[in-house]
């Protein structure tokens, strides 16, 4: 889902810089890409495989949506001790 992300945000920035709403969707992109790398790389797995699919390429956008049971009890745990 990652790399899917990453090649649509290299489409996206061909025509980016003709529209502003345009530019502003694929800043939003870089972001969220930023995000779910430094996590991917650095951080728990469960934890980034859980950004990924509910940031870059969600089924739902209410929050509570995951369908990984076992992100959801980690995430759950970090918050918890937060």
């Amino acid at each position: 889902a990652y790399d899917s992300a990453v090649d649509q945000l290299s489409a996206e920035l061909k025509t980016a810089f003709l529209d502003e709403s345009k530019a502003r969707v694929a800043t939003e992109r870089m972001a969220l890409l930023l995000q779910a790398s430094l996590l991917l790389r650095f951080g728990d797995p469960t934890v980034g495989n859980a950004f990924v699919s509910s940031r870059l390429n969600p089924r739902s956008l209410a929050y509570g949506s995951l369908d990984d049971p076992n992100a959801i009890d980690l995430l759950l745990g970090v918050i918890a001790f937060a």
